[in-house]
């Protein structure tokens, strides 16, 4: 069975990295400024933010390239779903997935320009940067707001993000409420929620290294969501080895059910699914069924 020390050793966070975090966010929002990102299209405005578990104080040792968004603050995409009579007054004029677009080009072709094209590649979702320039390698966002509008007070909206993928996907999510979410997660079970998102991540980190699963199958952001559906009186034993258990047993248990009602950190969309934001179900029984045998035998 894995040893107190290990459990113990695998909740701290790597706080150097988490300054170089910063500095490289600092330093890619300057980069972008002087490279006349604001010039590419007229009234352009940007601002940049940390995101993931550097943001969120969740990250572990290898925790891998800084989340950066970079969005686009001159405009904003709005669901009007529940309140169509909104969308007159308050929808852009232009076509939003158009500016994300022109928005998004913008951001590659000026990181190209300020760290060289050999060093900025576009992907799926994030333009990754990979410079000598940089504290830390960063996979960059492009997005634009996003406003989700409330039936019960009409004007009152839920701020989130937008983009889309190359293949059309639009991918919404509200990066601002999975923080506070997060936080008052870390509340509610006097400070063991963070700390035992590091346990899980050091769980998977260990188990692809070993080849047990693929890394990609078990995302940090899917495991912080896994870990927010359990009972937040699992998650607030004292005793580490009772709180492992524990919270084994739950996931186990809905596993077996399909993870009913599971929802991401936010609350906001489903955990699971066939979407590209969702996990898979399978994906998640085999990090679960992994962790309990490397609990055990470790």
């Amino acid at each position: 069975m894995i040893s107190r020390a290990k459990l113990n050793r695998w909740t701290h966070s790597e706080t150097a990295n988490q300054e170089e975090a910063r500095d490289t966010n600092r330093e890619l929002r300057d980069d972008l400024e002087e490279g006349g990102l604001q010039g590419v299209s007229e009234g352009l405005e940007f601002a940049t933010l940390l995101q993931g578990s550097y943001r969120n104080t969740t990250m572990v040792y290898n925790s891998g390239d800084v989340d950066i968004l970079v969005i686009r603050t001159d405009t904003f995409h709005g669901d009007f779903s529940h309140v169509p009579d909104h969308a007159v007054s308050h929808a852009p004029d232009r076509n939003p997935q158009q500016m994300f677009e022109e928005h998004a080009e913008g951001v590659y072709r000026t990181l190209q320009a300020q760290y060289g094209t050999r060093n900025v590649e576009r992907g799926e979702k994030a333009i990754e940067v990979d410079s000598d320039e940089l504290p830390l390698g960063a996979d960059v966002v492009p997005c634009l707001q996003y406003r989700r509008f409330w039936s019960r007070q009409p004007g009152n909206h839920m701020k989130g993000i937008v983009f889309w993928s190359p293949d059309g996907t639009k991918i919404i999510n509200f990066p601002r409420r999975h923080r506070i979410m997060g936080t008052r997660y870390n509340e509610y079970t006097n400070g063991n929620y963070k700390p035992t998102i590091r346990i899980f991540k050091n769980f998977r980190n260990t188990l692809a290294e070993n080849g047990a699963i693929e890394k990609e199958n078990a995302a940090s952001y899917f495991i912080e969501c896994l870990l927010s559906n359990v009972e937040t009186a699992t998650i607030a034993t004292d005793d580490i080895r009772d709180r492992v258990e524990g919270i084994l047993d739950e996931l186990e248990a809905d596993a077996e059910e399909g993870f009913p009602d599971y929802t991401v950190q936010h609350g906001m969309q489903p955990l699971f699914g066939d979407e590209t934001t969702q996990w898979d179900v399978e994906h998640a029984r085999a990090f679960i069924t992994e962790a309990r045998r490397f609990y055990e035998e470790d």
